[in-house]
């Protein structure tokens, strides 16, 4: 899920609006559309092979198929539902992200699945599929145009006035240098994809790759005839062993040439969740004591409860000054209250009217 966008101005006025306004947010893509484990833990030990069944792609490749839909079909009716969706409103959040599944779209227009012994790399437990997936070299260029024509087919499905204000284009978990002037191209050429159709007035979403700001330095400039585009930037402090220092990160956001929203963030300080810790990427640090980090609130101390707050209210600070929005992962979790929305109003750490804060001066 994902916490908002700024409040009061619509995205859709991005073109036409001097300053940016998205705020509070949520990631609702992830285990809605796209499953994880650590969201929905049961969901994957009730196949009865969670040691293969991990991700989306194994829980259906290692399932059959009716037994596999039959589940699915289950998990997307019953986890999030309409009520969800009044709840999320009635707390002040404007936006909804929607993780899009390779399965969304015909076969004929998703990026294939090419193995081979080098090349690009994707070890993230959000995308589908992990652990072994790489893709020929030669063929990522040649794959790029599958992804321009399903961006294509997605902005003419659904017109931006009608369901969303914003297409992100996301390449999740892929690194290297060549891997990154494959995403820089895609970005170029899924900017006039996402213009087309009913998507003219749509913000136009790239990712940072993991990359620090300053690799993106003028790219997609206002000054080349580039509209309405917005950096997603992703932080993921919880998945390293570095400290961040959160009331400092707004200064770079500042300076940036592109609005920038702040993809994912949470409450939770480390990934103790069932099933994340360790595993979200190659070389994730693995948390050592998780007791009372995680799992039911009931069983955090008061010291933790505090602490998560001044966690949020220091990112609150930060962002709601320097970034144009922040999309919060997750709504709600089943055994990992910690990174749960839903959780953090109902005992505290999250406050209900997020301009109310215990720490006002926590940045200083």
């Amino acid at each position: 899920m994902a916490i908002s966008l700024r409040r009061a101005v619509t995205v859709a006025a991005f073109l036409e609006s001097v300053s940016a306004n998205i705020l509070p947010s949520f990631n609702y893509g992830t285990d809605k559309l796209v499953l994880e484990s650590w969201i929905t833990p049961s969901l994957f030990e009730n196949t009865g092979d969670s040691g293969n069944i991990r991700l989306e792609w194994t829980f259906c490749e290692y399932q059959d198929t009716d037994t596999a839909k039959e589940m699915l079909q289950e998990h997307w009716s019953t986890w999030i539902t309409e009520f969800d969706f009044a709840d999320i409103a009635a707390e002040g959040l404007n936006h909804v992200r929607l993780l899009i599944g390779y399965w969304a779209l015909p076969v004929s227009l998703l990026l294939p699945w090419r193995l081979s012994d080098s090349g690009w790399h994707s070890n993230r437990t959000n995308i589908g599929r992990s652990n072994d997936i790489f893709y020929k070299m030669s063929s990522m260029f040649a794959d790029k145009v599958d992804m321009i024509e399903a961006l294509n087919e997605l902005s003419s499905i659904y017109p931006s006035h009608c369901y969303h204000e914003f297409i992100g284009l996301k390449p999740a978990g892929f690194y290297g240098d060549v891997a990154l002037l494959a995403i820089k191209e895609y970005y170029y050429d899924g900017y006039p994809a996402v213009r087309s159709n009913q998507q003219r007035n749509a913000l136009v979403l790239i990712h940072d790759a993991f990359q620090d700001l300053s690799y993106w330095k003028d790219f997609m400039c206002p000054e080349d005839k580039y509209d309405g585009v917005a950096m997603d930037i992703h932080r993921h402090q919880m998945f390293s062993n570095a400290v961040c220092p959160m009331c400092q990160e707004g200064l770079s956001l500042c300076s940036f040439h592109l609005w920038t929203i702040v993809g994912e963030c949470t409450a939770a300080p480390i990934d103790c969740a069932k099933y994340l810790n360790g595993n979200y990427f190659d070389d994730s640090p693995k948390f050592g004591d998780c007791r009372c980090k995680t799992g039911s609130a009931n069983g955090f101390s008061k010291e933790y409860k505090a602490f998560l707050r001044k966690y949020w209210e220091a990112q609150l600070v930060t962002y709601e000054k320097s970034t144009a929005g922040y999309i919060y992962w997750t709504w709600k979790a089943e055994f990992a209250d910690d990174w749960s929305y839903q959780a953090g109003l109902a005992y505290g750490w999250i406050p209900r009217n997020l301009i109310n804060r215990l720490y006002p001066n926590i940045c200083g």
